[in-house]
C-alpha cells in the first residue's frame, strides 16, 4: 500500500515516526558514543596510573639501593598507590630493612601491614613467614604459632614445619620439635630442591635434637646454647617458597641474614 502514496504522504509518515522515535535514538546514539570514549578514557587512565606506580616504584629502588632519600617515591606509593602491589613490595623491603637495624617490633609492623594490605595468595603468606620469624625473634612463640597455622600456599610448607621445629624446640617440647624438623626435611626433598631450601641444614638441627635427647636431663643448661633454631628473616624468594614475582624485579627481599635467635639476656 505504501507504494501508492504520494510524496508528500510518505513524508508526513515519516515527520511522524521522527517526532516518536528520534529522541529516543539521538539519546542512544550519544550514550553509545559515552560508553565507547568513556572506555577508552578509563584504559587510559588505568595505563597511565600503572606507569606512574612503576616509576615510583622504580625510583624506590634505585634510591634504596644507593642508599639515597627514599622518601619521595614511598610518599606517592604510600598515598597515590596504597594497597597495590607496589606497595605490599615495598612494605617488605622496609621490613627487611628494620631487620638488618634489629628493629623487630618495626619490622613486625610494616609486615603486619602488608598482611592486611595483600591479596590472598602467595605474596600474604610470605608475610606471614616473615611475621612469624620476627615474632619468634621477639619470643612470642605462641603468636609465631598462629602466624604459621595461616600459611596456606603450595611450597611453603618446609619453611613453615622448620620454624615450628624452631618454635617448638624453643618451648622445650622436644618430641614436637623433631617431628616438625622431619617433616620439614620431608617436604624439601619432595619439591626436589634440596640445596636450595637447605636441607642439609635441617637435618643437622635434627640430628642435634637426636644426640642431645639422652642428656637433656643432665644438661638442660646448655640446651640454649646448642639450640638448633637459627632464623633467617631476611630470607630469599627461595627461601620463603615461590611468592610469585615482584612487578618489576622478583620478591623483595634482601639476602642478609640475622642469625641466631637472640638469647634471653639480650631480649
Amino acid at each position: 500500500m505504501a507504494d501508492y502514496l504520494t510524496d508528500e504522504e510518505q513524508a508526513e509518515r515519516l515527520k511522524r515516526w521522527w517526532e516518536q522515535n528520534g529522541t529516543s535514538l539521538v539519546v542512544g546514539l550519544v550514550l553509545a558514543v559515552g560508553v565507547v570514549v568513556g572506555w577508552r578514557y578509563y584504559q587510559d587512565y588505568r595505563a597511565e596510573r600503572a606507569d606512574m606506580a612503576s616509576d615510583a616504584y622504580a625510583s624506590y629502588l634505585v634510591a634504596r639501593d644507593e642508599v639515597a632519600s627514599t622518601e619521595e617515591p614511598l610518599a606517592i606509593i604510600d598515598t597515590e598507590f596504597e594497597g597495590s602491589t607496589y606497595h605490599v613490595f615495598t612494605l617488605l623491603y622496609r621490613a627487611a630493612d628494620q631487620v638488618a637495624e634489629s628493629d623487630w617490633e618495626e619490622a613486625l609492623a610494616l609486615l603486619e601491614r602488608a598482611v592486611d594490605l595483600a591479596e590472598d595468595g602467595p605474596v600474604r603468606d610470605v608475610a606471614r613467614l616473615r611475621a612469624a620469624k620476627v615474632l619468634y625473634q621477639l619470643d612470642r612463640l605462641e603468636d609465631s604459632e598462629a602466624q604459621l597455622a595461616l600459611v596456606r600456599s603450595p611450597g611453603f610448607e618446609a619453611h613453615v614445619a622448620e620454624l615450628s621445629g624452631d618454635v617448638f624446640f624453643a618451648r622445650g617440647d622436644m618430641a614436637r620439635a623433631r617431628d616438625a624438623y622431619q617433616a620439614a626435611i620431608d617436604a624439601a626433598r619432595g619439591d626436589g630442591v634440596e640445596g636450595v631450601l637447605g636441607v642439609e641444614f635441617m637435618e643437622l638441627k635434627l640430628a642435634s635434637l637426636t644426640v642431645a635427647a639422652p642428656e637433656e636431663s643432665d644438661d638442660a643448661d646448655d640446651s640454649v646454647d646448642s639450640s638448633p633454631a637459627e632464623t633467617e628473616i631476611n630470607a630469599t624468594e627461595t627461601d620463603d617458597g615461590d611468592a610469585g614475582s615482584d612487578p618489576r624485579e622478583g620478591d623483595p627481599v634482601e639476602d642478609d641474614s640475622t642469625g641466631q635467635r637472640r638469647s634471653e639476656g639480650e631480649q
